[in-house]
């Protein structure tokens, strides 16, 4: 999940790093600006070459790789054995975090750089057509959307039932997530 939970606190227990030393890198073929998951000793992954890379958090070394139609900047969020991403393509992917088998897609009306926040089964993103989608997590059937009138970066931010987002209009909105 996007900084750490779905109230993006971007809190951990981890002690982190010792030292600064590289353990591994694994190159891909575009910039890389998502945010990896890491989940289950496995790093999950967009890069603006279209492709969502899973790797062994261990080695670095190549499990699989989900090709889109367009970059990938979003972060992806792996929740119940399920990876969820978007692309630039203006789809939101449901990957099988086993083995990157599509599950379910989603096309919006734009880009979509907005990491997904999950919740009670249910997906909320943000896309360059100006809404927030709500989408069912198992299936990737539409639940709801709402028009803030201007393209949506910001990731959502989900708390006690409310969905807090960023527009590119200069608001923040609050969301019932219902």
């Amino acid at each position: 999940m996007f900084r750490h939970d779905p109230s993006h606190t971007g809190y951990t227990e981890s002690s982190g790093p010792n030292t600064n030393l590289t353990q591994w890198s694994f190159e891909t073929d575009g910039e890389v600006e998502s945010s990896p998951a890491v989940v289950g000793g496995r790093v999950f992954v967009g890069s603006e070459d279209g492709n969502i890379y899973c790797l062994d958090a261990a080695t670095g070394a190549y499990i699989w790789s989900f090709e889109t139609d367009d970059q990938v900047e979003s972060s992806p969020a792996v929740v119940g054995g399920r990876v969820f991403v978007g692309s630039e393509d203006d789809k939101v992917y449901c990957l099988n975090a086993s083995s990157g088998v599509l599950v379910w897609s989603y096309r919006t009306g734009g880009n979509v750089r907005s990491s997904p926040a999950l919740v009670g089964g249910r997906v909320f993103v943000g896309s360059y057509d100006g809404k927030v989608y709500c989408l069912n997590a198992t299936t990737g059937a539409y639940v709801w959307s709402y028009g803030t009138g201007r393209r949506i970066f910001s990731s959502p931010a989900v708390v006690g039932g409310r969905v807090f987002v960023g527009s590119y209009d200069g608001k923040v909105y609050c969301l019932n997530a219902s």
